[in-house]
């Protein structure tokens, strides 16, 4: 229980960034480690980079009664995925409010071509929308995560929107216990 403590006041006076790489240090100096690759949907720096404690997230100024820049950000999309149909729903609803929407891809582990993401859209889930890649993302009033794995670049995006986080379900049910339940 000690150990625990001692980790929880470092992170708290040094930062997460501060906090993991000497955690791998440690991990690296005295574990045994087993080559295995582990599959992580997020990039292992946006996880780093996400340092809530010395960079918290401030909102910005509240903006009413005017059509709103929405930007939603996902993993690369699937057909007929229930997630992300649910997510397709809201956009068509906004969109129909007179909202310009944008979905920016997220990718890490998996690579999607913009023209087979709008595929998707088009084809499972009857919308047409403004698909980009989440690098080249153009400022907004509002960005949505949608998935554990957006949360990260969603936080450390450099921008003036308001950042939401859409849940859908208590994602660490998905997983087993382990690196991927815990993130």
């Amino acid at each position: 229980m000690k150990r625990v403590y001692k980790l929880y006041t470092y992170t708290k006076n040094e930062g997460v960034a501060k906090t993991a790489k000497r955690t791998v240090k440690y991990v690296l100096k005295h574990a045994t480690m087993v080559k295995q690759p582990i599959e992580i949907l997020t990039a292992i720096d946006d996880v780093i980079n996400a340092d809530y404690i010395h960079h918290p997230y401030s909102p910005p100024a509240k903006k009413t009664g005017e059509k709103l820049k929405i930007g939603w950000v996902l993993s690369p999309l699937s057909n007929g995925a229930g997630g992300q149909n649910t997510i397709a729903r809201f956009a068509r609803f906004l969109q129909e409010s007179g909202h310009d929407v944008t979905f920016y891809i997220y990718e890490n582990s998996q690579a999607q071509s913009l023209s087979e993401a709008r595929e998707i859209m088009r084809k499972s889930f009857k919308l047409d929308i403004s698909v980009k890649k989440l690098k080249n993302y153009e400022e907004s009033d509002a960005l949505i995560a949608t998935g554990w794995e957006t949360t990260y670049p969603v936080f450390n995006v450099k921008t003036d929107a308001h950042r939401f986080y859409f849940v859908q379900d208590f994602e660490p049910y998905f997983y087993g216990v382990g690196s991927q339940y815990v993130l």
